[in-house]
């Protein structure tokens, strides 16, 4: 049974307008001289759809299109980079928003694959359901399964999630083994991340900031395939709970 939006008529779509409609919403941005500019769209999508396979025996639950786009001003300095400025994303999320609730879904979720949509995703989830009277909720995959990934070990040797660093580029290497990651580059240094949350103290956005460490964190050298299935089913897990205490809280 599929569980993709794209893939069913509107016939099987009218018989899920109780399920939680998971909306992947990624990027296509640099991610250093080795990772595909794709990279934060191929891991969420590969969390959505995986996660609504595990849970479609427990309860309804469809998957949006992933949108592979998003707000990355703070790439475009060093191209390959596609980025959406922020009242044309959350218009954007908003449309689909309407969209679904038009077709008779209340239940939608915004994950997210990319740090530069995580504050926009949740002021559109709160405005759109306090305006609108859908179910609406918003969370970043490494967020939701923070916990999971601190369990995993997953924040001792790099930056988490980081960009295009040993994280990223670790379960890239598990999930598209196809993309060779093609001149990796090595930073020296001791890394890690502080594993009491995501979230510092207060937020500070410089552009020289990216500049000076050439549009990677941490050191993309330590990546491996096995730590990325690690750190990938940590995910899978943290999210997993996540929907699983969203849908109940919507009975």
């Amino acid at each position: 049974m599929t569980i993709l939006f794209e893939e069913m008529n509107r016939e099987q779509l009218a018989k899920k307008r109780d399920a939680i409609v998971l909306i992947p919403v990624g990027a296509c941005e640099q991610h250093g001289p080795h990772l595909a500019t794709g990279s934060d769209f191929f891991i969420v999508r590969a969390v959505a759809e995986q996660v609504a396979h595990k849970l479609e025996g427990e309860f309804p639950i469809v998957v949006a299109p992933t949108l592979p786009f998003g707000f990355s001003q703070h790439h475009i300095p060093f191209g390959a980079t596609i980025s959406i400025t922020p009242d044309t994303y959350q218009a954007f999320l908003r449309d689909m928003c309407n969209s679904l609730l038009a077709s008779g879904f209340k239940k939608l979720f915004f994950i997210n694959g990319h740090g530069g949509n995580n504050e926009m995703i949740a002021v559109v989830a709160r405005e759109f359901a306090l305006t609108n009277g859908a179910r609406m909720g918003a969370g970043s995959y490494w967020t939701m399964a923070w916990d999971q990934l601190i369990a995993a070990g997953a924040h001792e040797v790099n930056r988490l999630p980081g960009h295009a660093g040993a994280f990223e580029s670790s379960i890239m290497k598990f999930l598209r083994p196809d993309l060779e990651q093609v001149g990796v580059p090595t930073r020296e240094g001791v890394f890690s991340a502080d594993p009491k949350s995501f979230y510092p103290a207060y937020m500070v956005e410089d552009q020289e900031n990216w500049l000076k460490i050439n549009g990677f964190s941490d050191n993309p050298a330590q990546a491996t395939s096995a730590d990325g299935e690690k750190w990938f089913n940590a995910v899978l897990e943290g999210v997993e709970i996540s929907l699983r205490q969203y849908w109940e809280g919507s009975r």
